[in-house]
This record gives C-alpha cells, structure tokens and sequence, in this order.
C-alpha cells in the first residue's frame, strides 16, 4: 500500500480574507466588526495624514453625556424622518403591487427574432402580445 506523501497529509492554514476556504473540518472564524475599543493617537497612521497628538488631543476628548443630556436625546427617526425611512426602505424600486412572474416557456425562434429585430423591449413586447391574444 502506497504511503501518503507528507504534503498531502498536512492541514493548511487559511487566513480570513484571503479567498481560500479552509480545509475540511476546520472553522473559519469571521473578523470582529464594530468592536468597542478606545482608538487613541497612532503616529504611523495618523502622522503620515500630517495630524500631529496634539491636533488628536484637542478634538478626541469628547465628555461623556450627561445623564439630562441622554434624557432629552430623541430617536434618530423622529428627528429625521425623511432619512429613516430613505434608510429603511432601501435602493432600488419600491415593490410593485402586482409584480411580474419568471416563466420558462420555449417559442420559435423565428418568434423570438421577430420580437428582438426591433430592439430593446422585446420581452415586454410579448407580453403585450400574449396578453392582446387571451383578452386582457
């Protein structure tokens, strides 16, 4: 019986990101996304951006709120409306109240070119047809 090769045998490592989906048995743990942690004065980072600790000090010392303060705040969606529901709601169109339905059906393809010869539409332009065709 033939030996596995030691190459065949090893678990690879995978790092999160990296494209590659870990080896069978293994658990990709995601990365931590919004975790609370205090960001301070980075002189790599931020010193390459030309912002010196003491430009960091005099804008990152932010109080904490008072407890009248987080009384008197109000929900995001009561002091902006329009926003909320723009957030709420989504991209894209609003559902339609009778939307269309996905059909396979097989025509001729004689039909199909008559209908694409004239150009975008074609799909609706049968329906159109199909529709003239049963009464509607």
């Amino acid at each position: 019986m033939a030996k596995k090769s030691e190459a065949s045998t090893r678990s690879r490592a995978v790092t999160v990101g990296s494209g590659k989906k870990p080896a069978r048995g293994t658990v990709s743990k995601p990365p931590q996304r919004n975790a609370r942690r205090p960001v301070g004065y980075d002189p790599s980072a931020h010193g390459a951006l030309g912002i010196t600790a003491e430009d960091w000090a005099a804008v990152s010392d932010s109080p904490p709120l008072s407890d009248e303060e987080l009384a008197s705040a109000r929900p995001f969606a009561e002091v902006f409306p329009a926003l909320a529901e723009k957030i709420r709601r989504g991209p894209g169109r609003p559902p339609l109240d009778t939307p269309k339905r996905q059909v396979t059906i097989r025509l001729d393809d004689e039909v199909v070119q008559a209908f694409r010869r004239d150009g975008k539409g074609w799909q609706a332009r049968i329906n159109a047809a199909l529709r003239k065709a049963v009464g509607l």
